[in-house]
């Protein structure tokens, strides 16, 4: 299977979470993956789907949210250190 879709913001966001001395795995490079990225510091992890202004989630990425999964949609780094922050 290809992989998916990555969206354009999604490497800005990684290089600034990564300075910022975040452990960054970027999942959306296997598809199937129901976020695209696993972000973690200090013990402590976050889910986080990157999208871009306007961009919904998926039926697949709801669903998986709806089961518990604490995912938090981003579409800047700022979004993305503000999550990773709380």
């Amino acid at each position: 299977m290809p992989p998916s879709r990555v969206d354009a913001n999604q490497s800005q966001i990684v290089a600034g979470l990564r300075a910022a001395g975040y452990l960054v795995s970027v999942e959306s490079a296997h598809r199937g993956h129901r976020y695209d990225l696993l972000v973690c510091r200090d013990a402590r992890m976050w889910l986080l789907e990157v999208k871009r202004r306007g961009e919904k989630c998926t039926a697949n990425e709801a669903e998986f949210a709806l089961c518990g999964w604490p995912v938090a949609v981003v579409m800047t780094l700022e979004e993305a250190l503000e999550v990773c922050r709380c």
